[in-house]
């Protein structure tokens, strides 16, 4: 959601939580600096983004280096 301050997933007893800024820094690290939020709020303008980065976007959730950083950063807890 381009307005949200953060997002948290849970999976069974583990979850993990991040927010907005820690996000938009990871994807602007890893793919392309996402365009502004008023951009974003536009669905057309947001597919386009995803569509003229599907490769960046694929590389980085199948890497386990990059996803290794990031759950360092961003670790799973279990409750």
């Amino acid at each position: 959601m381009p307005n949200a301050q953060g997002y948290s997933f849970k999976v069974d007893n583990q979850k993990f939580s991040v927010s907005r800024k820690e996000m938009e820094q990871f994807i602007s690290d890893n793919i392309k600096t996402l365009p502004d939020s008023n951009k974003l709020f536009d669905k057309e303008k947001a597919q386009q983004f995803i569509d003229h980065n599907k490769e960046k976007i694929n590389k980085t959730v199948k890497s386990a280096a990059i996803r290794e950083q990031f759950f360092k950063n961003v670790p799973i807890v279990k409750e």
